[in-house]
């Protein structure tokens, strides 16, 4: 059976390739670059080089669409930003293949940051202190009324690029300002206070309105851009009790995946974001729960029932990403050493901690890219901004593209 892939550049569709391949299917994965991260597998045959997803969202629909009227596919799979534009056109995909998507309406009340917390508050899922705003003056006020540190935040972004830590006068300056570059106003933007706890995730699947499956991690480290260099896995009742009710109220079909903060003094959670897709499936796949293949059966229509949770304790870390953290901290090329060290030999934080993202061990060729990020490291450790520049731009939604995706047709193609 064969998989489209929606791109190849995420680190969240390389840990789904790898699933997706040892679970038998046949992949092609769709990306704007010739070398993107998944054409460094054993398990993709073939990678198409398609128009910018951002830049030209109805060019990249057209190009997906008449790659699934050739008929090769079963599956749509939605690894990424895509996703919005794939419930936008879901009517037209699903009669061509499989497309594990919520409907538009549903993807519209989580999608912005601005409709998320205001689907939050009607569901009394709690978050932190979080006022929309629609002008620059509001936002001055809601900052001041919160009080610092905050967060301003744009209400369309992928990764950390549209979410700035305000402190004071000066960064509520540098905040506002990148609002106006990316156009956020008259639109809508988010202004959020701080919570207690670590930060914690949890990745899930709904059979149309019903939880089938649900994965916690807590992260471990942090990594560039705000992804999680090492996590492990962590059982949450209560946060599985929040977002049963949330897919039950939007009648959600498909993936999402939550990040929330945990105090641990009184074990309570304010929930802070929320992305309508299946993001870094690789550590739920390590404790044997196979969300992308789970995915991939709702979307060949099956029911797949309530799953048993994954194993608890699990240590995961993304070797591509370890090794970019000390060029982040501007670490030396001798720190960036002692991590590739630490990383082959399982030492130190890596010890009893498995890799999530590249398993040289199953699919040799993944070994490559971090091989290339590691030279270029120790090169000039400075690249790592431009590596990861060029990683996150290759499936970013922006506030246009959103828009153009809006104003789509729904026969567009």
């Amino acid at each position: 059976m064969r998989i489209l892939v929606s791109e190849g550049s995420s680190l969240s569709a390389r840990e789904a390739i790898t699933a997706l391949g040892r679970a038998g299917f046949g992949i092609e994965v769709c990306d704007p670059s010739g070398i993107c991260l998944a054409r460094f597998s054993r398990f993709v045959r073939r990678v198409h080089r398609c128009p910018h997803f951002a830049s030209d969202p109805t060019a990249y629909y057209g190009f997906i669409r008449r790659l699934l009227a050739t008929g090769r596919y079963a599956v749509l799979y939605p690894a990424h930003e895509q996703a919005y534009l794939f419930a936008r056109q879901r009517s037209a995909l699903a009669a061509l293949a499989g497309v594990p998507v919520p409907s538009f309406d549903a993807i519209e009340r989580v999608q912005g940051k601005a409709a998320m917390a205001a689907t939050f508050e009607s569901l009394g899922i709690p978050t932190p202190p979080t006022i929309v705003v629609q002008d620059e003056i509001a936002a001055r006020a809601a900052a001041t009324r919160i009080g610092c540190p905050c967060y301003v935040k744009a209400d369309i972004g992928t990764a950390s690029g549209t979410v700035w830590r305000v402190t004071d006068a000066p960064s509520l300056d540098h905040a506002l300002a990148r609002l106006r570059e990316l156009g956020a106003f008259p639109n809508a933007a988010v202004v959020q206070g701080t919570a207690p706890g670590v930060l914690e995730r949890v990745y899930a699947l709904a059979d149309r309105g019903h939880l089938v499956a649900a994965h916690a991690v807590q992260q471990i480290t942090a990594g560039p851009r705000g992804g999680d260099v090492q996590k492990v896995s962590v059982e949450r009742p209560a946060v599985r009790a929040h977002v049963a009710r949330l897919v039950e109220a939007l009648d959600w079909h498909g993936a999402l995946s939550i990040d929330y903060l945990r105090d641990g003094s009184d074990g309570t959670e304010r929930f802070v974001d929320l992305n309508p897709r299946l993001a870094e499936p690789g550590n739920a796949v390590l404790c044997g729960l196979d969300l992308p293949t789970l995915l991939v059966r709702l979307g060949l229509g099956e029911h797949i029932g309530d799953q048993p949770p994954g194993k608890i304790g699990v240590r995961t870390h993304m070797g591509l990403q370890a090794v970019m953290l000390p060029a982040t901290r501007g670490g030396s090329r001798v720190e960036i050493l002692r991590t590739i060290a630490a990383l082959i030999l399982s030492r130190g934080p890596f010890r009893s901690s498995r890799e999530s993202l590249t398993p040289v061990w199953i699919d040799p060729p993944s070994v490559l890219p971090v091989g290339f990020v590691a030279l270029s490291l120790l090169f000039s450790p400075a690249t790592w901004q431009w590596l990861a520049a060029r990683q996150v731009g290759s499936y970013a939604l922006t506030e246009e593209a959103a828009r153009a995706i809006r104003e789509m047709p729904t026969d567009a193609g």
